[in-house]
Formats: C-alpha cells, sequence, structure tokens
C-alpha cells in the first residue's frame, strides 16, 4: 500500500535539494503514520569514510542489534548523504525514535519523520554541504506541515532515559534550530546555493530520473550504456566520474561536471526532458549488465526481472511488478536478496537454488522428485 509522506520529494527539491528515491519507496513502511508533528535528527554512526551513504541498505531492511535482537526497517524516512543528498527510504512509520518525549510528544516513531545523516559519531567533521542540506531539508519540512523551528529535536534530546543517546553528534541543536527558523523566515544564509537548470553553454543540470539526447551525450562520455535514461547505473557512473576529478560526488551534472566531461560541448543547447520519446531501441531481456533494465517475461506470464517475480511475489517483498520492472539489474538486488532469506541454509546444490525460484516445495527433494 502507498502511505502519506508521498510529498516528502517534492518538498524537498522545491527547496533546493539533492534528491534520490529509493526502489519501493511509497510503499514502505512499518505502518501508517500519525498527524505528523515534527523532525527527529540523527547521526548513522558509519565510519565507511570513502562513500556517501553507506548506511542505506540497512536503514531499509533493518539491523541486528547487540544480543541478537532484530530492529527490523525501515529505520528512517529519509537518509542525509555526506555530499547533501536526500535519500527518500519510506513514506510510513519508521523505526528511529524508541522511547522518548519532545515538547509534550511521546509517540516518536508515530508523530516524527526520521532523518539519519551519514557521520560516525565519534568525532567526524560534518561537511557544510551536509551541514547545509539538513538544516534546509528540516526547514522545508518543518514548514510543509505548519510547525515551528521548535518541532525539530536531536535524538539526543528526545530519547528517554537523558543521556541513552548522544546524535546527532557534535551538533549543538540550539543552534541548530536558530538556524532553520532563519531559513524558515527567509532570512537564513543557504551556504550552497540551488545548481542552475543550465550552465552558460545551455547545457541542462542532469540528474536522477532525467531522459533524453542530452543522458545519452553524458553517458556516452562517461562510457556506459548510451540508453538516454539516467538511473541508478548512471548516477553511480556519474559519482564515480566526480570522484575522479575531485568534484563534489553528488551524482548531479551541473556546470563542474560538464566542464569535465569529454564531449560536453555536444550537449550545448539539448533539454533534459523533451516532450518527444526516445527513438526505439532495441532491448536486451534478462541482461545483467550494470545500468540495464530486466525486462519483462516473453510468455505473457506476468513475471518481470532477475529471478521473474511474479506479482503476488513482488508484493510480498514490499514492491510491486511495475516498479520492477522499472529498475535496473543492481537496484533489484536488494528484493533477490529477500527473496532468498527465507531459504537461508536450506540451499545446500544448483538445483535448491533453481527450485527456490521455480518450485519452492521442491527444495531439498531428491533429483528423482516430481514437479508436474
Amino acid at each position: 500500500m502507498a502511505y502519506s509522506l508521498t510529498w516528502l520529494p517534492d518538498v524537498l527539491r522545491k527547496a533546493g535539494l539533492k534528491v534520490a528515491e529509493q526502489p519501493g519507496w511509497i510503499d514502505r513502511g512499518l505502518g501508517p503514520m500519525g498527524e505528523v508533528r515534527g523532525v527527529i535528527c540523527h547521526h548513522t554512526g558509519t565510519k565507511a569514510y570513502d562513500r556517501t551513504m553507506p548506511t542505506l541498505r540497512m536503514l531499509v531492511e533493518g539491523v541486528v542489534q547487540a544480543g541478537g535482537k532484530v530492529l527490523p526497517g525501515p529505520l528512517a524516512q529519509l537518509g542525509l548523504g555526506r555530499d547533501g543528498t536526500f535519500h527518500i527510504i519510506a513514506a510510513g512509520r519508521c523505526n528511529h525514535a524508541g522511547k522518548g518525549e519532545w515538547r509534550g510528544i511521546t509517540t516518536g516513531n508515530t508523530s516524527f519523520i526520521g532523518i539519519e545523516a551519514e557521520n560516525d559519531g565519534a568525532g567526524e567533521k560534518w561537511p557544510e554541504v551536509q551541514l547545509d542540506a539538513y538544516r534546509r531539508g528540516v526547514g522545508a519540512i518543518l514548514k510543509h506541515i505548519g510547525a515551528s523551528a521548535d518541532y525539530c529535536c536531536g535524538h539526543k534530546e528526545f530519547a528517554l532515559p537523558r543521556g541513552r543517546k548522544n546524535d546527532p553528534a557534535n551538533i549543538d541543536m540550539a543552534d541548530f534550530r536558530a538556524r532553520v527558523a532563519s531559513l524558515m523566515a527567509g532570512t537564513g544564509v543557504v551556504s550552497n546555493p540551488v545548481i542552475p537548470a543550465k550552465d552558460s553553454q545551455a547545457r541542462p543540470t542532469l540528474r536522477r530520473g532525467d531522459k533524453g539526447e542530452a543522458v545519452r551525450v553524458l553517458q556516452s562520455g562517461l562510457g556506459i550504456n548510451a540508453d538516454g535514461v539516467f538511473g541508478a547505473g548512471t548516477e553511480a557512473a556519474v559519482r564515480d566520474f566526480q570522484r575522479k576529478h575531485n568534484l563534489v560526488p553528488d551524482g548531479i551534472v551541473g556546470p563542474k561536471s560538464w566542464l569535465a566531461l569529454p564531449n560536453a560541448q555536444i550537449a550545448v543547447g539539448l533539454a533534459a526532458n523533451p516532450a518527444a520519446p526516445l527513438p526505439a531501441k532495441p532491448e536486451t531481456p534478462r541482461t545483467l549488465a550494470w545500468g540495464v533494465k530486466v525486462v519483462q517475461n516473453a510468455a505473457g506470464s506476468g513475471a518481470v526481472g532477475l529471478i521473474q517475480y511474479m506479482p503476488t511475489t513482488a508484493g510480498s517483498l514490499g514492491t510491486t511488478s511495475d516498479a520492477l520492472v522499472e529498475m535496473t539489474a543492481e537496484d533489484q538486488l536488494l528484493y533477490v536478496h529477500k527473496y532468498f532469506t527465507p531459504f537461508r541454509g536450506r540451499l545446500s546444490t544448483l538445483a535448491d537454488v533453481y527450485m527456490a525460484i521455480l518450485w519452492p516445495a521442491a527444495v531439498g527433494k531428491p533429483d528423482s522428485h516430481g514437479l508436474f
């Protein structure tokens, strides 16, 4: 089912922030939200400094805590990367607050949107691009729900008993709220202005979700499959290119990224999302190359994707057939993992793996077992 926080990406984008929507986020949650009253700020406690959002998978799936207790995901509606990108994880209720109180509100998970920002929580300096996005994102959300900056708190302020949590570490929340209030009033300072829609040569700013000839030019310059669709594979290639050229690895192709691309001149004057459809290109069914979509079953069974999920199977994994068709192979790996998790310890042979997909009741049966 679709949950209520479907407005999140639009609100953040209108604030000029970088947004990456995770597959299946609209239908992801532990249940519906109540009335949204505010925002709780967190840090992830992750040390993988070479990556902008290394905790993303854990935030989606959940985590095994001390003593083996499982805290199921999603663990926050939003993840905030070190590069200032907001990753949209869930539109429903999430496991992020625990026991606590802020402004008389004790229903943390039901009443507060959770933002998990990448930081080790042990002295890592917060990049200004991330802090700026944190403040602007919180302000945009509070403005949308009609709440003041007082309804933003740190997990360390909400959690009971006091002192149980320290996140977000090294952020003075009183100062944070004051800056958020200034931004909401239109008097605050924005450290990282909005990337212009076009550069001085009329090359469009491109990001995930864009389509068209400009995207194909970009993909050719990156040396990847030029299908004209800016998906997860293209975004990963852009981030890699930006790191190699000492640019902010935000996955957005703006003026500085175009300047570094060898074929940038070809993109002058091209639109990011032309009204006309892309010219037809031959499709490669069931291709496993990164960035290429895995198409529907040719026999018309309704099965789609890497392991040919039926519609009911897709639903049980928290997604839909339509969503899977739009994913690239690497996007689908999360759902492959979720599908095989119940079979852990039972797949002794390659035949068992095949049966887990084709005929699960036959897993562990001898080769002489009849199927049909």
